[in-house]
């Protein structure tokens, strides 16, 4: 089974939702997690070690609070979701997250 977590805040971004997010993501099974994000420099050598795949929407973090960003956010959450057909879909912070898990059926 494979959960979908929608998170604003991601590592390498700092602070302590990101470094949150990142541990609840480290703690998971091998191939049981599916991280949905926005792009933020640094990125993709952070994903080249963290254990599971993490699906970043080529909008800057900082964007996916705005209109363009939660669209782009929504449309790729939703593609997320049929494709790997989630048990369960974790929102990361409910204020942006909730908006594109509400679009998938969550």
């Amino acid at each position: 089974m494979t959960n979908l977590l929608l998170t604003y805040d991601f590592p390498p971004m700092g602070g302590g939702i990101a470094r949150m997010m990142g541990e609840i993501g480290r703690r998971y099974p091998p191939g049981a997690l599916v991280v949905s994000t926005g792009w933020f420099e640094g990125g993709n050598e952070f994903d080249a070690g963290f254990p599971h795949p993490v699906d970043r929407v080529a909008v800057p973090s900082h964007r996916l609070r705005t209109a363009q960003g939660l669209i782009r956010w929504g449309r790729r959450a939703a593609t997320l979701a049929r494709t790997v057909d989630p048990a369960f879909v974790w929102c990361g912070n409910l204020k942006p997250a909730a908006y594109p898990a509400s679009w998938i059926g969550w």
